[in-house]
């Protein structure tokens, strides 16, 4: 088989497995978290409806979400806790000139990163301990810092959206998903909506929205 083929042969492989993800999903119910598919669809859909330049995640983990975004030719960031995570990830954006990456703890990292930004950016919270190569600071998830700095910051127009709505349940350090609205609806500055196991935050004001 010639390379054009085994190229050709694979990407059929992943558009299949990822249907397959996603027809079990449906079929489930829509009850579990949504395959990789689903979310990178959402975070690019959020891209293009808002006319959106920049992604800001917290998580790299093993950089799958940064990938697909850095591949669209987003202007890129993404924080990680883990060494090891984040030496992993410089490896293999090293050839990305649209990928910066940075480590530490998002919650200290990301107020110093919006300190510099002068644009809307789309933001996807998703650093938080779980376990295995992932690393903890001082608590499992920065998500409640790392959302008051972008909620009271001086730019208009951002997006955000929050990975594992299932776990803002009041533990691990994860207010209760109904103190988490309540904070965004006293903002003023963003709607709300929960679906797909995520957190959907949308400006209230349309002036960074792409003309249609």
């Amino acid at each position: 088989m010639g390379l054009g083929k085994r190229i050709e042969s694979s990407v059929r492989g992943l558009v299949s497995r990822s249907a397959s993800d996603i027809l079990q999903w449906q079929r489930g119910g829509f009850t579990t978290p949504p395959p990789q598919a689903v979310k990178i669809s959402m975070l690019a859909n959020y891209m293009e409806s808002y006319g959106l330049k920049k992604f800001i995640e917290t998580g790299t983990f093993r950089g799958s979400t940064l990938c697909h975004m850095a591949k669209r030719g987003y202007d890129c960031m993404s924080i990680e806790l883990a060494d090891d995570l984040h030496q992993a990830a410089k490896r293999k954006f090293a050839s990305y000139s649209n990928v910066q990456l940075l480590l530490g703890d998002s919650g200290n990292v990301l107020p110093r990163i919006l300190n510099t930004l002068s644009e809307p950016a789309l933001f996807w919270l998703d650093g938080h301990y779980s376990g295995g190569p992932t690393a903890r600071a001082d608590k499992d998830t920065p998500i409640t810092t790392e959302l008051e700095a972008i909620l009271n910051h001086r730019v208009e127009g951002h997006v955000i959206l929050i990975d594992d709505a299932r776990l803002f349940n009041g533990e691990n350090d994860y207010p209760p998903l109904h103190e988490l609205l309540t904070v965004i609806s006293r903002n003023g500055r963003f709607r709300y909506e929960v679906h797909c196991d995520s957190i959907h935050l949308i400006p209230t004001s349309k002036r960074s929205l792409r003309a249609a």
